[in-house]
């Protein structure tokens, strides 16, 4: 008995191996994102609170920095509850 292409087509599909199942990919974080955009404003508010002054500068970039990853883990927190 000889099968027409559709018949061999449908045997085929029906005995295909199943694929392999792919682990779900974790959505990545917008954190390093959030602190950078923080830190860049909070330099921006230390350059012209401190006059140009390196050291507040700097001191404005660490404060948004620590300020942009709190705000960022806790809006990532409520969006994956």
């Amino acid at each position: 008995m000889t099968l027409s292409k559709k018949e061999k087509y449908r045997q085929q599909a029906l005995h295909k191996a199943p694929h392999a199942e792919h682990p779900a990919k974790k959505p990545t974080s917008a954190v390093g994102v959030v602190v950078f955009l923080f830190m860049i404003i909070g330099a921006g508010i230390g350059f012209f609170a401190g006059d140009g002054n390196w050291l507040w500068i700097l001191v404005g970039a660490a404060l948004g920095a620590g300020g942009g990853y709190v705000f960022a883990t806790q809006v990532v927190k409520n969006l994956t509850k």
